[in-house]
């Protein structure tokens, strides 16, 4: 069990949470919410010992194993794919590795007997015999094709490689599992995959960050709200927190208006009938009401939303685009072949599938940024696409409103709704 109590944190003016308490019961899935830079990733820290707290405690029982997500994938480049999960047990490894260089002695007496005896029962304590397989189970479910497992880590990308760290984590088989956005580099299929396992083979507990809102819930049987400065536990998963927050709020706002309400009927009975004598007795008491009425605490959230508007230049007709014969090839690989369809006013259309299978080259062709194709993609005369790219090229010696204002004009009015220009 892991216990947080009076927590307090800040950075220079800015609290994230004070005299907040919570308990992580074992077994238990968690999921923390909040808006960004509330310090939902600050408390992950807090809670692995990356970080100390200004104020309050964090009990950790000293033989839990806690198992953090790294993001230093770049010092395993020349290691096989496997090697690399299997290395989230280091001391079965290091097993595994003085068992082969016992057996390739050729000077093996009865002490080097004994020792293969100890490492024996070390590596079947630690599922040794079963691991390789484990490891590539995990590597297949997030999405890493056998091809790739007896390679070196330098032949994946960035996003899978740390698919291969997130494989290593759960080959651990930790205690306290944390996570901080684990589906960010992971498709459908892999998200389906890894909330089945953290659901159906994970037995310890689950403490998460997460923005899928699907994922929050299927796997959180918790959810810790970070606003108001303040840590909040709700019982059970993102809808049911949602409800539930959804009340409290409209209690609390219920008890502010009444507040409100009751002060100024006090108020006026005070200013009307002070200064006469027949009632200045009752306008005294009046007063003392309402110095003994306690003032509903009041902050404000760190939640912002805000207020986005779609307007279409002018109305366009039934057959928005179309797309037809579609086919592009990346030298001797083909990732779109023959296709068509057509996209009609109103509709809102996704585009799924693995990783690598073409989907940003689709969108890139739809909006007239990739001409080098076989077939075409028409769109209706006179219509203006938008177009947001995975990676937004952006120019760092400007600040948010002059990188923004290059493409869209009226941003000022957007970015003043989000109240995000000083």
């Amino acid at each position: 069990m892991i216990s947080i109590a009076d927590l307090a944190m800040n950075y220079g003016k800015k609290t994230l949470f004070e005299k907040s308490s919570v308990t992580f019961n074992p077994g238990k899935s968690y999921g923390l919410v909040g808006a960004n830079g509330s310090g939902k990733s600050t408390l992950l820290r807090l809670i692995a010992g990356e970080e100390k707290p200004n104020s309050g405690t964090i009990s950790v029982p000293r033989d839990l194993k806690l198992g953090v997500l790294r993001q230093d994938h770049f010092q395993y480049e020349n290691i096989k794919v496997i090697d690399v999960v299997l290395l989230g047990k280091p001391a079965l490894c290091e097993a595994l590795r003085e068992k082969e260089k016992i057996l390739e002695s050729e000077n093996l007496d009865s002490q080097s007997g004994h020792r293969l005896g100890q490492l024996e029962e070390m590596i079947a304590d630690a599922d040794g015999y079963v691991a390789e397989p484990f490891a590539a189970e995990l590597l297949s479910g997030l999405g890493i094709g056998t091809g790739f497992h007896t390679g070196p880590m330098s032949a994946l990308s960035g996003g899978f490689k740390l698919r291969v760290l997130l494989a290593q984590l759960l080959f651990q088989q930790p205690d306290v599992l944390l996570l901080d956005e684990p589906t960010n580099h992971l498709d459908i299929v892999s998200i389906r995959w890894l909330e089945n396992y953290l659901c159906t083979q994970f037995e310890g507990t689950l403490i998460f960050i997460s923005h899928d809102r699907n994922f929050l819930n299927v796997v959180a049987s918790y959810i810790i709200d970070i606003d108001y400065e303040e840590l909040r536990l709700y019982t059970g998963n993102y809808e049911q927190f949602l409800e539930a927050k959804t009340l409290a709020e409209t209690q609390k706002r219920k008890e502010i208006e009444n507040y409100e309400r009751k002060t100024a009927e006090l108020q006026a009975f005070v200013d009307r009938f002070r200064a006469k004598a027949t009632k200045a007795r009752q306008a005294q008491s009046r007063v003392k009401q309402l110095d003994k009425m306690d003032v509903p605490e009041v902050k404000r959230s760190s939640r912002i939303s805000p207020d986005l508007r779609f307007e279409e230049f002018r109305p366009s007709g039934k057959t928005v685009l179309t797309v037809k014969d579609v086919s592009k090839k990346f030298g001797k690989t083909e990732v779109l072949k023959n296709v068509s369809f057509e996209i009609q006013r109103g509709e809102k259309v996704a585009i799924i599938g693995p990783n690598g299978i073409g989907k940003s080259t689709l969108l890139k062709i739809m909006a007239g940024l990739d001409t080098e194709i076989e077939g075409e993609a028409i769109p209706q005369k006179g219509i203006h696409i938008g177009y947001l790219p995975q990676e937004p090229e952006l120019d760092p010696a400007k600040d948010v409103r002059g990188n923004v204002e290059e493409g869209v004009a009226e941003i000022k009015a957007v970015l003043d709704r989000y109240n995000q220009i000083n």
